[in-house]
C-alpha cells in the first residue's frame, strides 16, 4: 500500500506493483505500507482516492510462479517450508481465545500435514512446464486454501474464487468478514453481489496498457503537467519476470478453463481473454 493525503494505491503483486509504487513516490508525498492487507474503515472513508492494479489472470499464475521458482516471495516460503512456530502463534489469553486457538490448531495440524516435497517439486525450474501445470492444479484446488495463508483457508467461500480473485478481494474491497460468514457466498452470483457492493476501488490500472492506464487514472487525483505525464509514460519497468517460453507453452486446454473458473470474477469484470493455443 502507497499512502498519500491523495490518494492509496493497494499494491497486487505481480500486477506492475513494484513499478506504479516507484512512480507515485516521485509524484506524491507518502509512504509505503508493505503489509498485504486492505484499507481500514478509517481510510475508506477520509481518503479521496484509491487506486489499484490488476492483470490477466493466466498471466499472473505464471508470473506469481515464475517470482516464486527465481526463489521469490512468501507464497513459495509458505508452501515449501514447514513453519510451526508460526502456526502456534503467541499464547492465547484474551476474548475470543478458543475460536483462536481452535484456529491454531488447524493451522498446526495443516504445517504438519503440508506436502512439502511436491510443493518443491513444482518450483524446480522456469522452463519446466510439468512443474507450471502441477503447481497451477494445486494452487487452484480449493483443498489446499489453507495451505496458501493470507486467509484464504478461513474463508468459506474459498470453493467460489481462485487464489487471484482472493488477492483482489483481500486488498480491495471492504467487509471481508463476509466471506467468512456461512451461507453468506453460497453462489458465484453471491461473490459478484458481495464485490459490487464492496469494492472501494474508483479506478485499476491494467498491467498490459500500465502507463497509459496510470496516466489517464492520476488524471481523476489532479491534472497531471507535461513532464508528469512523460515520466509516467517512459518510467522503465522494473522486476520483471523473465522466462525463456512463452505462456502458450506452459497452459493446456483444461487449465486455461480451471483459471476461467475459478477466478471468473475478474475474467468477466476486466474483460480478459484466455491465451490462444495453437
Amino acid at each position: 500500500m502507497f499512502q498519500s493525503n491523495e490518494l492509496i494505491y493497494m499494491a497486487l503483486q505481480k500486477t506492475g506493483s513494484t513499478h506504479i509504487s516507484g512512480v507515485l513516490a516521485q509524484l506524491f508525498q507518502g509512504v509505503w505500507h508493505g503489509k498485504l492487507t486492505g484499507a481500514t474503515a478509517e481510510q475508506i472513508r477520509t481518503t479521496p482516492f484509491f487506486l489499484s492494479s490488476i492483470r490477466n489472470p493466466w498471466e499472473w499464475y505464471l508470473s506469481l510462479w515464475t517470482y516464486g521458482v527465481g526463489g521469490e516471495g512468501g507464497l513459495r516460503k509458505r508452501l515449501t517450508q514447514r513453519n510451526l512456530l508460526r502456526a502456534v502463534g503467541a499464547p492465547v489469553n484474551a476474548s475470543g481465545a478458543w475460536r483462536r486457538g481452535r484456529s491454531r490448531l488447524l493451522s498446526l495440524r495443516d504445517e504438519l500435514s503440508k506436502d512439502i516435497p511436491a510443493w518443491r517439486a513444482g518450483y524446480v525450474s522456469s522452463d519446466n512446464q510439468a512443474a507450471f501445470r502441477t503447481w497451477l492444479g494445486m494452487i487452484l484446488d480449493p483443498r489446499n486454501a489453507r495451505a496458501l495463508g493470507e486467509g484464504y483457508g478461513d474463508s468459506l467461500s474459498a470453493p467460489w474464487y481462485g487464489f487471484m480473485t482472493h488477492r483482489y478481494c483481500l486488498l480491495c474491497c471492504q467487509g471481508l468478514q463476509r466471506l467468512s460468514t456461512p451461507s453468506t457466498i453460497a453462489s458465484y452470483a453471491d461473490l459478484v453481489r458481495f464485490e459490487q457492493d464492496n469494492c472501494y476501488i474508483h479506478q485499476f490500472v491494467r498491467q498490459e496498457a500500465l502507463p497509459e492506464t496510470l496516466s489517464a487514472a492520476l488524471e481523476h487525483v489532479r491534472a497531471l503537467t507535461p513532464a508528469e505525464r512523460a515520466l509516467i509514460l517512459g518510467a522503465q519497468r522494473t522486476n520483471k519476470s523473465v522466462r525463456a517460453l512463452s505462456i502458450t507453452d506452459y497452459y493446456t486446454a483444461d487449465l486455461i478453463d480451471l483459471v476461467a473458473r475459478r477466478d471468473r470474477l475478474i475474467v468477466e469484470k476486466f474483460g480478459y481473454n484466455p491465451p490462444t493455443l495453437g
